[in-house]
């Protein structure tokens, strides 16, 4: 019999914010907010895809991998 004990590994994607607000935008005008992302876990975050609902369009700054305590910063517009 083998006896297995241990804690595992895993990334823990947090943002600093779960909504954006942007109030009233005239016609044309465009409004920017940014979004910052922390991987808190103790493995590296595999990212392929930053998306939002509505009309944010964001533009992803992160990479494709995100270390163990590092943050990064998602800026978007409307």
């Amino acid at each position: 019999m083998v006896s297995l004990s241990g804690t595992g590994i895993a990334p823990v994607p947090v943002l600093s914010t779960s909504s954006l607000v942007f109030g009233s935008q005239g016609l044309g005008i465009s409004a920017t907010k940014a979004v910052t992302l922390t991987n808190s876990g103790d493995a590296p975050l595999g990212i392929t895809s930053i998306t939002a609902t509505g009309d944010y369009s964001p533009t992803n700054a992160c990479g494709a991998s995100l270390p163990p305590g590092a943050l990064c910063t998602v800026t978007g517009a409307v």
